[in-house]
């Protein structure tokens, strides 16, 4: 693994160049930055290392978001992807446990196969956390910031500018905190950046895609929390094997079966044979009607777990 030499407080500004100039957006990052393009290579490097964009280099769905969010909230959104980067992750616990830095960056680059000395490791993660603040300095060394990790609900919220947050409103349609903390981080993400994408009604089929994934991966954590192998199947298959399992029921597959079909047309809009090459559109009513239909799946399967049928 090779973790490139970066300015930390340059990587959100990749997400600007790709939707800034999307002909050109290494181009772009050099003329935003007035950088090299090697450096500019190594931004990009780094950004698809951390999750912020894909192999495409196509923005990933909540750091599209950081174009239009406050310093402050670039910020959080880097230390969201950073705190996921597992060789990261595994350093700033060995900060937690009292190693030094080098020490802890030493063994990371035993662990995970990183080409950079312990010292360069220790460098590079330093100006990633200290920027975003995962870490702090005091008069001993750094320490491991204190308090939980951005509130991804208050991100989205304060880039969509609503008078009542994002979670807020899902929390309230699904009925209580509890279901909501009980979902597994992807979900809650995909439900957040989809809520995002229908209060900018500019993109109801992504709303549309969003709220898939998230019933997706919901189907997928409560088959393998309940009886595992549901990892790597398709929204349908999940579906049917919840059924299968008796962990669901008939009434349900009513919900899982709109849910597959609006998904695909939203991810492929134009391969439906039916259309003779013509290409599904969605109108931001559907788009609003989808996402309450995945908060209704998951409202009645966390019921239906519990041993309660309720719709």
């Amino acid at each position: 693994m090779d973790i490139p030499a970066i300015s930390a407080r340059n990587l959100p500004f990749v997400i600007d160049a790709l939707l800034d100039f999307p002909d050109d957006p290494r181009s772009g990052l050099v003329r935003l930055l007035d950088v090299s393009e090697g450096e500019a290579g190594g931004l990009f490097d780094a950004a698809r290392l951390l999750g912020l964009i894909d192999a495409g280099d196509r923005p990933a769905d909540l750091a599209s978001l950081m174009r239009t969010a406050s310093l402050v909230a670039r910020r959080d959104f880097l230390r969201h992807y950073l705190e996921r980067f597992h060789p990261y992750a595994d350093w700033k616990r060995r900060l937690g446990q009292g190693f030094d830095e080098l020490e802890a960056a030493r063994q990371i680059r035993a662990i995970h196969s990183i080409e950079q000395s312990p010292a360069q490791i220790r460098d590079r993660f330093i100006d990633l956390g200290t920027y975003c603040g995962s870490i702090s300095e005091n008069a001993t060394g750094f320490v491991v910031t204190k308090g939980a990790e951005p509130d991804l609900g208050r991100l989205v919220s304060s880039i969509i500018n609503d008078s009542q947050s994002a979670e807020e409103v899902l929390i309230d349609y699904l009925g209580t905190v509890r279901v909501w903390e009980k979902l597994p981080s992807p979900v809650r993400e995909h439900l957040l950046v989809a809520m995002a994408k229908l209060t900018a009604a500019d993109s109801p089929d992504e709303a549309v895609r969003e709220a898939g994934l998230a019933m997706d991966k919901y189907m997928e954590d409560v088959g393998n929390s309940l009886h595992g192998g549901y990892s790597g199947m398709t929204m349908g298959q999940s579906a049917q094997k919840l059924l299968d399992d008796a962990v669901l029921c008939q009434k349900h597959r009513g919900y899982t079966e709109y849910g597959t079909k609006l998904r695909n047309a939203a991810e492929h809009p134009d391969t439906d044979a039916e259309l003779n090459g013509d290409s599904w559109s969605f109108s931001a009513r559907t788009a609003v009607t989808y996402v309450r239909s995945v908060l209704d799946f998951i409202r009645s399967a966390d019921a239906a777990v519990e041993g309660r049928h309720e719709l």
